[in-house]
């Protein structure tokens, strides 16, 4: 067993069975250093205090020894502000780290890819996120261990504080982006140029925020060449998925020897791929969606 040294951040809330796979996952390598940010309880959902309770018992009850730290919050937050309110937390503790939330769960040798990739590239501010997912279908892009992307996928990811730093909750300086329209210069499509610039200004969800930094501060982010940590969050408890998908449970497999990438740019292909499986959707679709709203709404009121 390799274990890791690097700090881990899990993010749990009301889902003990989640919490209980994802600890079973880290006990495979027992990080030295564990951080465990916890949302509280919903006052309008009854069965939330318990199950709150239950997470968390679950997460500091731990098969191998390690240093834990724990920040657990009365109230309830909501995913969009408990999770980067866990993140800066963290990262008053730490330089660099990985962070899980409950229901993303890795192969032992994300910790190792993460760990590696992070003391590489510690002093480039160029990169600013690893992600542990890859989404391609098994389409090969380089002839490295990871390529770089422009995309911030965070089921499963680490950074630095030199880059968490810049993360607002907010989109601060979208006028200035938009006047001297910079994500023109980013190399996406035109729909992706599209759908991002208004999808900055519709959401508010924590993770469109961070995907905006990173695009504002130039950056880049590291795809592994496969997946590493799959999501098993896509039921009826999740925040943001609902239903299973072409994105959830998502097999796992190891990568070892990282080789690196002889250029630091984004990978186009890949990139434009990624765009169209996992965030457009086709006008057909949006119809069926807003149909399939509409006779829910129909049979609730009948």
């Amino acid at each position: 067993m390799k274990k890791t040294n690097t700090p881990v951040l899990i993010i749990i809330f009301n889902r003990p069975e989640k919490v209980r796979a994802l600890i079973e996952a880290l006990s495979k390598v027992q990080p030295k250093y564990l951080y465990i940010a916890a949302d509280g309880p919903r006052k309008n959902v009854p069965t939330d205090r318990a199950r709150c309770a239950e997470a968390q018992k679950i997460a500091t009850t731990l098969p191998w020894d390690c240093e834990v730290r724990t920040n657990f919050s009365d109230t309830n937050l909501g995913c969009d502000q408990a999770v980067p309110r866990g993140i800066d937390w963290f990262f008053e503790h730490v330089a660099s780290g990985i962070i899980l939330e409950d229901d993303c769960i890795p192969h032992p040798s994300f910790f190792s890819f993460c760990g590696e990739l992070l003391e590489r590239y510690k002093d480039n501010k160029k990169i600013m996120h690893i992600s542990g997912n890859n989404f391609q279908d098994s389409h090969i892009r380089g002839d490295a261990s990871y390529y770089f992307s422009l995309y911030t996928h965070s089921w499963g990811w680490a950074t630095w504080s030199r880059a968490w730093r810049h993360f607002h909750p907010a989109i601060e300086g979208m006028t200035a982006y938009r006047k001297e329209k910079r994500i023109q210069k980013l190399p996406l499509s035109k729909n992706a140029q599209r759908f991002w610039m208004k999808h900055f200004l519709n959401r508010n969800h924590w993770d469109a925020f961070w995907q905006y930094t990173v695009w504002y501060k130039d950056g880049l982010s590291i795809i592994p060449q496969k997946n590493l940590v799959t999501n098993i969050g896509f039921d009826e408890e999740a925040t943001h998925t609902e239903k299973e998908g072409p994105l959830s449970n998502i097999p796992v497999y190891s990568i070892t020897n990282i080789t690196h990438p002889a250029e630091m740019r984004a990978a186009i292909q890949a990139d434009e791929y990624t765009f169209m499986k996992v965030f457009y959707t086709p006008i057909w679709k949006r119809i069926v969606i807003k149909l399939g709203a509409m006779l829910q709404k129909i049979a609730n009121n009948v």
